[in-house]
């Protein structure tokens, strides 16, 4: 301190090194976990988006219900496989893992739609782990053609 500031009442005496941590601490590291949070999250959401989508489409083209929902939910596995899930991660349903179900009628004008459900993961925290995950649904809906002929 120099002679000048020694005897100024009110003179700025700061600790910026507690300062400086605890800004790291308490502002930085959780604004960081969170941004590198929502990476996985907007990853998860597109699979099941398009994993809805494309099953959907599957079984709307089909020509009956049984062998529509088995080629969408093996096209649905396959997008899934692209993105890194292993059939390990599929259930008929439930928490943590990634399941496809099937709702309407294959009839004219009629409508199918698929719903994906997939787990995602919670707040991610270096060298620890994740915690607070979630499941996240999505559904697509596609209309079956007017004039559509189904071979009986």
């Amino acid at each position: 301190m120099n002679s000048e500031m020694a005897g100024v009442r009110g003179a700025p005496r700061g600790f910026a090194v507690v300062e400086w941590t605890i800004g790291i601490g308490l502002i930085v590291l959780p604004v960081a976990v969170l941004v590198a949070s929502l990476a996985p999250w907007f990853h998860q959401a597109s699979m099941a988006r398009t994993m809805a989508q494309e099953a959907a489409r599957a079984l709307v083209l089909a020509d009956d219900w049984e062998v529509g929902t088995d080629q969408a939910a093996t096209l649905a596995r396959q997008i899934a496989r692209n993105h890194g899930v292993e059939d390990a991660g599929w259930c008929a349903g439930g928490s943590g893992c990634v399941s496809v179900r099937f709702d309407g009628d294959l009839v004219r004008t009629g409508e199918v739609t698929a719903i994906v459900s997939v787990p995602m993961q919670g707040i991610t925290v270096p060298f620890i782990g994740s915690a607070l995950g979630f499941q996240w649904s999505t559904e697509h809906s596609e209309r079956v053609d007017d004039y559509r002929s189904f071979d009986r």
